[in-house]
């Protein structure tokens, strides 16, 4: 929002000067008018400052690890749903170890790649469900574990349907019953599970949720006029559970801290500031993306990334099922992009920032501001009408 406040103030304060004193007088004023008019200042000082914020932050002193994404390019109208998580699972833990295996390593990872430290798949690329109590049994979960104890350094982010089953009484505000009797429920998630050699597989689960597949909003009120359908639509739709607190996860370098971002969750700033709060020094974003098919809305969807690398300096890996997978920067250049139904992966040396920046620490400040003065503008206008009247 600073920059459209920015853009506002600008034609403004342009605008005010040829109402009140034509173009003419505009374009023939001289020094000392113009510079003590608010016209420089508006229009410079954001300039010069955003340049000083633009060459104060240096990643060249900042650690760097070697991370990969993958986009498989399936058709989730067609496909994706279709394919067996257990045949994507084993394609792709073959691409990875053949690419790893192929390395000849450095001690130092800013002169020679190494094996990757972070892997990104993309959301729901295990589609078929996963109970998370027992993630460890899932045959797909198996493959991916090949990569794992070959490169145990490597940490895997995987997006995937999960699902988990409680008794009467346990139940949740979004549990659906498993069976007539009521006697078991379950919650489905859209979820982010962590995987670390050696280590508990750990999930996130989505928490910005899309209306009217993932979320029906007023479902209890909406129950008691059309029945289960606003909440029991099948499989990873209707509403599903979702997480009080953003979650980070450290990888096999604990220093690592990751921040799984699943799909439009990326499209609120203040959502995913709260990720860099919670210590995140990297970006993962996890998504779709095929849903909109090969229009301008995946390459929007592509530039939000970008916001957020820039209001947290964070880089991100970005990993789509197709769409636009790649690498973002903390100025939020990209780099080793994918488009528009590509298969493949990509691997990118990128840097961890652990600085807070002051949108991180206080977040949309112009935003909030402008909801509280709202009101009181609105106050004086219709005072001024009664005063008028």
């Amino acid at each position: 929002r600073g920059g459209t406040l920015w853009l506002w103030l600008a034609n403004l304060v342009f605008v005010d000067a040829l109402m009140n004193n034509g173009w003419k007088a505009v374009t023939h004023t001289t020094w000392r008018a113009f510079l003590t008019s608010p016209i420089p200042y508006v229009w410079g000082l954001p300039l010069v400052l955003s340049l000083g914020i633009w060459t104060g932050h240096n990643t060249e002193n900042d650690r760097h690890i070697w991370a990969t994404y993958v986009q498989p390019n399936v058709d989730p109208y067609e496909e994706k749903f279709q394919t067996p998580d257990q045949w994507q699972a084993h394609r792709w833990a073959d691409s990875l170890l053949s690419d790893f295996s192929s390395i000849e390593t450095s001690e130092n990872p800013r002169i020679q790649r190494q094996p990757s430290a972070l892997v990104v798949f993309p959301e729901t690329f295990l589609h078929e469900g996963i109970q998370e109590r027992y993630g460890n049994a899932f045959k797909p979960i198996h493959a991916l574990d090949t990569v794992l104890r070959t490169f145990p350094q490597t940490s895997l982010l995987v997006g995937a349907s999960t699902y988990e089953l409680f008794d009467a009484g346990e139940e949740t505000s979004t549990s659906r019953p498993v069976d007539a009797l009521g006697r078991r429920f379950y919650d489905s998630y859209n979820s982010a599970i962590e995987l670390t050699a050696g280590q508990p597989m750990e999930y996130y689960h989505k928490s910005k949720l899309v209306v009217g597949v993932e979320y029906m909003p007023f479902a209890s009120t909406l129950k008691s006029v059309i029945g289960d359908a606003t909440i029991a639509l099948g499989g990873t739709t209707g509403t599903l559970g979702t997480q009080e607190e953003r979650a980070v996860f450290a990888l096999a370098d604990t220093t690592i801290k990751v921040a799984p971002i699943i799909c439009w969750e990326q499209d609120y700033g203040a959502f995913v500031r709260e990720y860099a709060k919670k210590g995140a020094n990297v970006f993962a974003i996890m998504t779709n993306d095929g849903w909109w098919g090969n229009t301008l809305g995946h390459v929007s969807h592509f530039h939000y990334a970008r916001l957020r690398a820039i209001e947290n300096r964070r880089s991100i890996v970005r990993a789509a099922n197709t769409g636009i997978s790649g690498f973002i920067d903390p100025w939020g250049r990209s780099s080793m992009v994918k488009t528009w139904d590509q298969a493949g992966s990509g691997t990118a040396l990128i840097a961890l920032n652990d600085r807070q920046t002051f949108y991180t620490q206080y977040g949309d400040l112009i935003g909030r501001g402008g909801a509280f003065l709202f009101p009181l503008l609105l106050l004086s206008v219709v005072v001024r009408q009664r005063v008028q009247r």
